[in-house]
């Protein structure tokens, strides 16, 4: 999926993420184990580089706020696949905070960004149980879905959301008790 020309550190983060992604759904089809000490090794590597390469301080374009967004999402995703925090842990809110910020600035013009923007919604959505910041995903959620003029989650939603990173065992419950 090509939003915009990314900053290289965050260009070869999301190539890492990719594979491990792949990997994963592979074995998950293949009825085969993934070493989790490799798994735990990648998404080390990739918290650390996304972690040291710092946001911007404040993004000026809708490309800043993309790429911010992106390497926010990430992270979100790495916590999905691979949780260290509980949900009240000042670390995890932190991080769900910014990422709702960020995406709270995305003006949902072009269907690249509104297709980002749901997964975005979803993988974020799904971090949270608690209101308002809940709520405030399902509503986004909703206007970014007419946006894009999406009504089934099997039709048009998961399509979509198949050319981010996802893994279906995962994510797909919880996304879809989101979407429902």
């Amino acid at each position: 999926m090509k939003l915009y020309h990314l900053d290289d550190e965050i260009g070869a983060c999301l190539r890492i993420l990719q594979d491990l992604t792949y990997d994963v759904n592979h074995a998950i089809r293949g009825g085969k184990a993934l070493d989790p000490l490799i798994i735990d090794t990648v998404v080390t590597s990739v918290q650390y580089r996304l972690l040291s390469n710092l946001p911007l301080s404040s993004c000026h374009t809708q490309r800043d706020t993309v790429e911010e967004s992106l390497r926010l999402g990430c992270l979100v995703y790495i916590n999905t696949i691979h949780p260290q925090f509980p949900e009240d842990a000042e670390t995890h809110r932190g991080l769900i905070e910014k990422f709702q910020t960020c995406l709270n600035r995305i003006v949902t013009a072009s269907g690249n960004i509104s297709e980002f923007l749901l997964w975005s919604l979803l993988l974020g959505g799904t971090m949270v149980s608690r209101d308002p910041i809940r709520t405030w995903f399902v509503a986004r959620l909703a206007d970014t879905a007419t946006h894009l003029y999406l009504l089934s989650w099997d039709h048009d939603v998961k399509p979509v959301i198949l050319k981010f990173l996802w893994i279906e065992r995962v994510h797909e419950a919880a996304s879809r008790a989101l979407w429902d």
